[in-house]
């Protein structure tokens, strides 16, 4: 058994020698977790390994040198969400919440002495719900929506100052709901789970892969630049695109129409997407599809496509994919009919990434409309299986949400390429990231504590051999 061990162990490590960037020495077992910061000033790398409660710190520097390590210390009980961070240098503050996201707290670990300070945050969440939380040049936000007014609330800590709170109001406009009938303001956000009101989030990334299972919620939020994106697309007829300026903490909001069909369809399904200046709208029957692309700049459609049930998919470069999911194998359709029977009644999505002066656009729905194994589980949640990261880390990482919504989402979709113009044009998919990874991963059941992150514009993944009991990071 020992030699079969090694053989693994040798050619586990000689398959991707020549791109492993770093190795360390460390004891973790299926239910730990990895977690990492990319430091944008320096491309400094800092890395949490947790096991049970116990958090251990490591900073490397651009060479994937250590600079930097903190023991193990425990991290209090009734905080077990990592919601941020403000990292400066050698000092890095991580930011906790509980459960419910109303109260929160701060490590601080100061890597050039060892020490580490704990501080439970005086803000509470009472009266409003918690939105979204992201970290900014040396700054962590926490996004809120206030029960008794059309607003979001805003709370900024630094790593020096004492938190200030904004109130951005956007009462000015008039909302409708998916009947276009009016709503509230923070209706707008929310939908019912069985008796139950959520907020239920996907988190989105500019030039990055985004799952078609995060593209599909009818709320999305994209960090661009200086600036909050949130998508709200719960009106078939309109997207309203929320505005949020990081700098002068000032918001707006727009109405965008979304395609309509020459002739009115019942059964709409629709969605939209953010790509640098332009947004992405698509609309469903179970007969027909369209998509258009708006220039948010001047509020006019650069191009639009349609297809019905009857007809080839004249834009599309791949065949018709249904793949995902923990059991279900990869199929592929030649019908356009099957496709929509697939969609019909489904969340669907579109996305898009530019490379060059070509743009990938993604068109396709979620077939299992569930949290993946890692969500709704608390810090200490039990193994997920292929080192998965639970609900205390997914929000953290939004690269490594989407590569988990990836591999356990079950999806149908297809890809196309199109000019600047947005013409169709032929030519190849490449390969996402997230798909490489899975099949770099799928190939060593050994290793777990997965993390996955992007630094000086290229791809790493890390896993934790049990074998040798190392951590392994690699460039993919």
């Amino acid at each position: 058994m020992k030699k079969i061990s090694l053989f693994l162990l040798i050619l586990f490590q000689f398959s991707y020698a020549q791109e492993r960037v770093l190795e360390f020495k460390t004891e973790l077992n299926q239910n730990s977790e990895v977690f990492n910061i990319v430091d944008e000033e320096n491309d400094n790398l800092a890395l949490f390994t947790l096991k049970g409660r116990k958090i251990e710190a490591l900073l490397f520097d651009n060479n994937f040198k250590k600079i930097g390590h903190i023991k193990p210390l425990k991290i209090p009980n009734k905080f077990d969400i990592f919601s941020g961070y403000i990292i400066k240098n050698k000092e890095v503050s991580l930011f906790l919440s509980n459960t419910t996201k109303t109260k929160f707290s701060k490590i601080v670990f100061h890597f050039d002495s060892g020490e580490t300070n704990f501080t439970e945050l005086e803000i509470r969440l009472k009266e409003e719900r918690f939105l979204e939380s992201i970290s900014y040049k040396n700054s962590f936000f926490i996004f809120s929506l206030p029960n008794s007014s059309e607003a979001i609330k805003l709370y900024k800590y630094t790593k020096d100052n004492s938190p200030s709170t904004t109130l951005i109001d956007f009462s000015e406009s008039n909302y409708l709901n998916e009947n276009n009938r009016p709503i509230k303001f923070n209706d707008l956000f929310t939908s019912y789970e069985g008796f139950s009101k959520i907020t239920d989030i996907g988190i989105m990334q500019e030039g990055q892969p985004n799952s078609i299972e995060e593209a599909s919620k009818n709320v999305k939020i994209l960090k661009q630049k200086n600036q909050l994106l949130v998508n709200l697309d719960k009106n078939h007829y309109f997207t309203y695109l929320l505005q949020i300026n990081l700098d002068e903490l000032t918001g707006d909001i727009s109405r965008i129409a979304k395609p309509r069909f020459g002739k009115e369809m019942n059964h709409k399904a629709s969605n939209s997407f953010v790509l640098d200046h332009n947004l992405y709208q698509v609309i469903t029957t179970k007969d027909a599809l369209k998509f258009h692309i708006v220039n948010l700049k001047n509020n006019s459609v650069l191009n639009s496509h349609e297809v019905s049930k009857g007809e080839e998919i004249y834009f599309k470069n791949t065949p018709i994919v249904q793949e995902g999911g923990m059991y279900t194998s990869y199929r592929e359709y030649e019908k356009t009919a099957k496709f929509f029977r697939k969609m019909k009644n489904l969340p669907i999505a579109i996305t898009a990434r530019k490379k060059g002066e070509v743009y990938q656009i993604n068109l396709g729905s979620s077939l299992e409309v569930k949290s993946n194994p890692a969500m709704g589980m608390g810090m200490m949640g039990g193994a997920l299986g292929a080192g998965m990261a639970s609900a205390m880390t997914i929000g953290f990482n939004p690269m490594l949400t989407g590569y988990i919504s990836y591999g356990y989402s079950r999806t149908v979709e297809i890809n196309g390429l199109f000019d600047k113009n947005y013409k169709h044009i032929e030519g190849d998919i490449e390969p996402n990231i997230f798909n490489k990874i899975k099949k770099v991963s799928e190939k060593y059941r050994n290793v777990f504590a997965e993390t996955i992150f992007e630094k000086n514009g290229n791809y790493y993944w890390g896993g934790y051999n049990n074998f040798a009991s190392v951590y392994n990071i690699y460039k993919i």
